[in-house]
């Protein structure tokens, strides 16, 4: 009886023991092909009332631009920055208008033909469309 009572004990506590264990989860990994291309969301409204977009354009080489059509600063004006990407990790380095370098790191959620989404480190989720016009 003492040994069935045992053989309970240690089936229990061995329970216990796997069902605190967090499972392995697999990181997240996108294909960085996808990112290649222009992105945009809409921003503000233009001082002529028109819809401005806030663009992203991610090249080959791990270089980029953003700008926003609502500051009136187009494609040629454009905040240059680097970017890498890393399972779901998408940092980029943005260059400052006094030459500094700006470090941010995203986590992706989407990236696909058509969407990109990521957060930021505050939680702040970000969606872009894919573009294709000039």
């Amino acid at each position: 009886m003492k040994k069935i009572k045992f053989a309970i004990i240690c089936a229990f506590i061995a329970f216990i023991a796997v069902s605190c264990i967090e499972p392995v989860t697999k990181p997240t990994f996108f294909n960085s092909a996808l990112l290649i291309g222009k992105w945009r969301q809409p921003s503000a409204l233009c001082q002529d009332g028109s819809q401005g977009y806030l663009y992203y354009r991610f090249d080959t080489g791990g270089s980029g631009a953003t700008w926003d059509t609502a500051d009136d600063v187009s494609e040629t004006e454009a905040q240059s920055f680097t970017w890498t990407l890393s399972g779901a990790t998408l940092k980029v380095v943005y260059q400052g208008e006094m030459g500094q370098l700006i470090p941010k790191s995203y986590t992706l959620k989407t990236l696909n033909s058509t969407t990109l989404s990521y957060t930021d480190n505050y939680g702040t989720r970000y969606t872009y469309m894919k573009y294709t016009g000039n």
